[in-house]
């Protein structure tokens, strides 16, 4: 298997929440710094950072050793607040959930995995570690990596890891967690693993041994552009994935009605839905997702006009709806119901549907399908035309098919000119009679005193006996040839 990468979104293209906007996680909270890609902040008295895809159209990050460019943008964790000294239970990391039909092709062997990083601390000690996808996990291995050079893409292998830790349940199944990949920049004691290298008991996020990202200079960066997670004792050649691919395969866990470009909570009437109003206080919405989600997701309205979250606007202004989603499921095609806070009334309904662009009402009902008013078998009205069907055409030659008399608008036949038509062939058109019944017939041999006759034909006509001139003979062609002559035996071959 070497076709074959678990992580989602590897290359870090793929970033529809922010757009690559600067993101802040919050103190005792997690952020999602990209698709697929989560950071969380676990304590900290002064420990600050943000998450922000960059683009790297101008300059791609290249494959070491190649020119090959292997991603056009990179996750950047810029410091903004130093911490000297953590916590115990401080962290500063960034980490994905891989699906468990991901792990099928990595459960029951060794595997490997490749960071494609860059630091502008030289020297950093980061951990890297693996660990079961359940709520709060009982199994981990942690991994120390090392950037040896500032500001220079490193590729870092980490081949051959041991095959998954007995003591816990792998999940396979797709919708459920099957592992978690971090990566810990900043780590407190209380989850630093105890050693490296090898499955450990318990959930940790760091690796023995490395640094305190947090303690750098001011506004210090760690850059990784590529993550590879492959089955077998080696790490390969980073594979490539498209970025088609890759927003496809995002869509599964992500999705929202905004233009790609467009961040979410952005002030736009790019991807609004015009929503009517349902019985009491109601609005039904159905919401057609991209593809099939992994599990049942969680849906927040956002306010075009203000980009406020679980609001609405409509003709009376904006209104404050609540997130409560009903009736919806994984598939492509949900109704979900919004249910305006208490107190807040309803929009007028619409008058018709679909409701106009805009989401007012109007007073003119939209043209909706146009049905027959009068079916096969009910009488018709008298505004029906009874007048002449119209002159017809002044030139019906330029219509087909092509009337010929009588103008029933059928071809005609075209009958030909009488028999011989030597225009059209000069061949007579059957056989001579005087060609076809040549009595006695024709001789079929040289020689002399040759019988000419087929035994069947002796008894009708009896044995006929010719003589040729001497050195004469027939050809192919039936010719009978004669030196210094030449005789035509019609009916003879060929003829």
């Amino acid at each position: 298997m070497r076709s074959f990468n678990a992580i989602g979104n590897p290359t870090f293209e793929v970033d529809q929440r922010n757009v690559g906007t600067a993101v802040t996680p919050p103190t005792g909270g997690s952020t999602w710094c990209q698709d697929r890609w989560l950071s969380a902040h676990a304590g900290g008295t002064t420990m600050a950072y943000s998450c922000q895809q960059i683009d790297a159209t101008a300059t791609p990050v290249l494959l070491p050793g190649t020119n090959f460019a292997i991603s056009s943008k990179f996750l950047r964790i810029t410091l903004t607040g130093q911490q000297a000294t953590l916590g115990a239970n401080d962290v500063m990391n960034i980490a994905q959930q891989i699906e468990g039909n991901r792990l099928r092709e990595l459960i029951s062997d060794v595997h490997s995995v490749s960071l494609l990083v860059r630091s502008s601390v030289a020297g950093l000690n980061f951990g890297m570690t693996l660990r079961d996808g359940a709520a709060t996990p009982t199994r981990s291995l942690a991994k120390l990596c090392n950037i040896p050079t500032a500001g220079a893409w490193t590729l870092i292998p980490l081949p051959n890891l041991p095959i998954w830790g007995a003591g816990t349940t792998w999940s396979l199944a797709p919708g459920v967690g099957g592992y978690v990949l971090s990566i810990g920049l900043a780590v407190g004691s209380a989850n630093i693993a105890p050693a490296n290298d090898s499955w450990q008991n318990g959930n940790f996020v760091g690796a023995l041994g490395q640094s305190n990202f947090a303690a750098a200079a001011a506004n210090s960066t760690f850059d990784i552009a590529f993550v590879q997670h492959e089955p077998g004792s080696q790490c390969t050649t980073l594979q490539d994935k498209s970025w088609e691919q890759n927003y496809d395969e995002c869509l599964r866990c992500f999705c929202k009605s905004y233009d790609y470009p467009t961040a979410i909570g952005a002030v736009t009437s790019n991807g609004v839905w015009a929503v009517p109003k349902g019985a009491g206080s109601y609005f039904n919405c159905a919401i057609t997702y991209p593809k099939r989600m992994a599990k049942v997701p969680t849906v927040v309205i956002y306010n075009y006009s203000t980009g406020a979250a679980n609001s609405i606007t409509g003709n009376i202004g904006s209104m404050a709806v609540s997130g409560g989603f009903l009736n919806q499921n994984t598939n492509p095609m949900s109704s979900p119901i919004v249910d305006p806070l208490a107190g807040q009334a309803g929009l007028p309904p619409f008058p018709t549907w679909p409701p106009p662009s805009g989401g007012a009402p109007v007073t003119t009902p939209e043209l909706g399908p146009i049905l027959n008013p009068y079916p096969y078998g009910s009488p018709q009205g008298a505004n029906i035309s009874t007048a002449p069907p119209s002159p017809p055409h002044p030139y019906p030659s330029t219509f087909f098919p092509k009337k010929m008399p009588p103008l029933n608008g059928q071809n005609q036949p075209q009958p030909l000119p009488p028999w011989p038509h030597s225009r059209f062939c000069v061949l007579p058109d059957k056989a001579s009679p005087s060609i076809s019944q040549i009595q006695p017939p024709p001789i079929m041999g040289p020689g002399s005193g040759v019988p000419h006759l087929m035994a069947s034909q002796v008894g009708r006509m009896g044995q006929i006996v010719k003589t040729f001139p001497a050195g004469s003979y027939i050809d192919g062609y039936g010719n009978l040839i004669v030196p210094s002559s030449v005789v035509r035996t019609m009916g003879g071959l060929g003829n």
